[in-house]
């Protein structure tokens, strides 16, 4: 999920793209396709699970970038 946030972030203009971000994004998804690999040469219901997860925190971390828009207050 940090991925997919910075990547909104840099996409909505929140963040700047900096060479430590790139390369530690590149070895998350690295580590995140080896870990979703396995499940993925199963049967078609493990594919749509993976698919299911991925959408989710992609979901979650565009909540976290509009979140961070919104202005500070007290509870």
């Amino acid at each position: 999920m940090p991925v997919a946030t910075l990547l909104l972030a840099v996409l909505w203009r929140q963040e700047r793209v900096r060479g430590a971000a790139v390369i530690g994004s590149f070895f998350a998804l690295v580590g995140v396709t080896l870990i979703a690999s396995d499940p993925l040469r199963q049967a078609p219901p493990a594919l749509t699970s993976v698919l299911a997860v991925v959408a989710s925190s992609v979901s979650f971390a565009q909540a976290l970038v509009i979140v961070r828009r919104f202005p500070a207050c007290n509870p």
